[in-house]
């Protein structure tokens, strides 16, 4: 699975996309870990997964501004994450006006 994770490393912010578990995330940064973002949408009904897809995008929409050194592929697949959900969920017009793609 891949997730966002953004964490600081002694006096620095660090963060990328990692393919790793929830689990492993959290023993691997502890502490330090200020966002994970897993890049999944998770709900028993549409409506739970439509709920979940919008606190992805507001904590996507909230960490980005903390870690600027994103590269073009990381930005790509959390720009076709939030664009191939976003058309699924019917959040497609919400996301674009309020920046997330």
């Amino acid at each position: 699975m891949q997730a966002i994770i953004i964490y600081r490393d002694n006096e620095e912010t660090k963060g990328g996309i990692y393919e790793i578990g929830m689990k492993s995330a959290m023993d691997f940064l502890k502490e330090n870990l200020m966002y994970y973002i897993p890049l999944m949408v998770l709900g028993d009904t549409y409506e739970d997964k439509k709920d979940h897809l919008g606190q992805l995008a507001h904590s996507w929409q909230e960490s980005h501004t903390n870690f600027i050194d994103w590269s073009y592929s990381e930005l790509a697949t959390i720009n076709n994450f939030f664009e191939t959900n976003g058309r699924r969920y019917g959040l497609i017009k919400e996301f674009r006006e309020n920046g997330i793609i």
